[in-house]
């Protein structure tokens, strides 16, 4: 029987914990009640806080992350919140760290307790494109990567919106860009805000010390200095990359040298996007093999963006843990310096092909085959009897008795 207690120790805390997180749930709309829920909760942890069946820290993000859901956080504010838990957490004696199930250094979790376990959803900073955590943003020079990292850091300082439609939520910026000058930065705001108010939540800066040097630790500072530190751009990574030792393995560098902003992002629960290249090699099949370097950076990475031009236009590729695959087609207006998303690629370019069609048909002198059709317009011969089909059934074009088509007028 003790020996059972004694398993059912970490399951029955995890419950205990979740019990007052429901009643917190169930309190919502009274933030003095939830207040009191929020105080006991923390007081009746204490036991296994003790006993190391629950570490301070899963304990206190999982109440903070609860008062941010169900309301607490709003009407008191972060700062409050966070001292009430504090404030409970510093009278328990415990460790801070969770006890191991089993015997040797190594801290595991069962399934059982992490079914236990309550976790906010993935939050974005982009809906999309940018999630929590590390962002990896590659392209050719002079492609446009800048001019896209600091339409970001304005949508999220003003809470605005992102690429022409996103509504994103606001939040504190910093954008380290470390290849500018104040001078041009001004510029670059002035015609992207149109003369508008110059975002107070948006922090620049051109110089910054390198990873392993100081770096991490001087933005760490500057996510203390500031309310709510939401996202962060490193415009380029090249300049605060830790120098590369000699004869180490290639890999293992690169992954080490990403390290110290995906921890940063991961305890601090906020983006960090970081700008690099894409190799000079021709286009590989998948974007994401034209990253510059070995794929220890890519990997260490959470999400992966490419930046890519073609004859058919720009594509913003995305891969990533938290997002869906993208493959988005942008428009870039060189006058406000601002990216557009125009939708998915299949979907725009399969619109840009119908209007080709079209146009062929209308400039005809009679009606037309798809091979002539496909010749005139340059497109493909299968796209073009697909949307063919397509577009008689829509009424945009007609079909005559010889299987050719004309412009339907009416």
């Amino acid at each position: 029987m003790k020996a059972n207690a004694r398993e059912s120790g970490p399951n029955q805390s995890a419950s205990t914990l979740q019990a007052h997180i429901g009643l917190l749930a169930k309190a919502e709309g009274s933030p003095e009640l939830q207040m009191g829920i929020l105080v006991v909760a923390v007081s009746t942890a204490a036991p296994a806080i003790q006993n190391g069946f629950l570490a301070k820290v899963d304990v206190a993000d999982s109440l903070r992350n609860a008062a941010e859901a169900y309301g607490p956080l709003r009407q008191y504010g972060e700062d409050r919140i966070q001292a009430v838990i504090a404030d409970g957490l510093r009278s328990i004696r415990g460790s801070h760290k969770a006890r191991p199930a089993n015997s040797g250094n190594l801290a595991t979790i069962t399934a059982a307790e992490l079914q236990g376990r309550d976790f906010p959803p993935i939050a974005f900073v982009v809906p999309g494109f940018i999630a929590e955590g590390l962002t990896v943003l590659a392209g050719r020079p002079k492609l446009g990567k800048s001019w896209l990292a600091l339409g970001w850091a304005i949508s999220v300082a003003t809470g605005g919106t992102a690429l022409g439609s996103i509504n994103v939520d606001q939040g504190d910026v910093l954008y380290l860009a470390l290849e500018d000058n104040n001078r041009r930065l001004k510029r670059r705001l002035e015609q992207t805000l149109a003369g508008g108010a110059h975002p107070a939540r948006m922090h620049l800066a051109t110089e910054c010390p390198r990873l392993g040097a100081g770096g991490a630790e001087a933005i760490a500072e500057w996510c203390d200095s500031v309310k709510l530190p939401r996202l962060i751009l490193v415009d380029v990574f090249g300049k605060i990359r830790p120098p590369r030792r000699g004869k180490t393995d290639l890999y293992e560098e690169d992954y080490r040298a990403i390290e110290p902003l995906k921890t940063l992002a991961d305890k601090r629960g906020l983006a960090v996007v970081i700008v690099h290249h894409t190799n000079k090699r021709e286009e590989p099949a998948d974007p994401f093999d034209s990253v510059s370097g070995t794929t220890g950076l890519t990997g260490a990475a959470d999400t992966v963006l490419v930046l890519a031009r073609s004859s058919n236009g720009t594509t913003l590729y995305g891969r990533g843990r938290d997002i869906e695959e993208i493959e988005a087609a942008l428009k870039f207006d060189r006058s406000t310096g601002l990216w557009t998303v125009l939708g998915d690629v299949a979907d725009v370019r399969r619109s840009s092909e119908r209007n080709r069609i079209l146009e062929v048909l209308q400039n005809a002198t009679g009606p037309l085959g798809p091979k002539d059709i496909a010749v005139i317009s340059g497109l493909k011969p299968e796209n073009v009897r697909q949307l063919l089909r397509k577009m008689v059934a829509s009424g945009e074009i007609e079909k005559d008795t010889r299987g050719a088509y004309r412009f339907n007028r009416r």
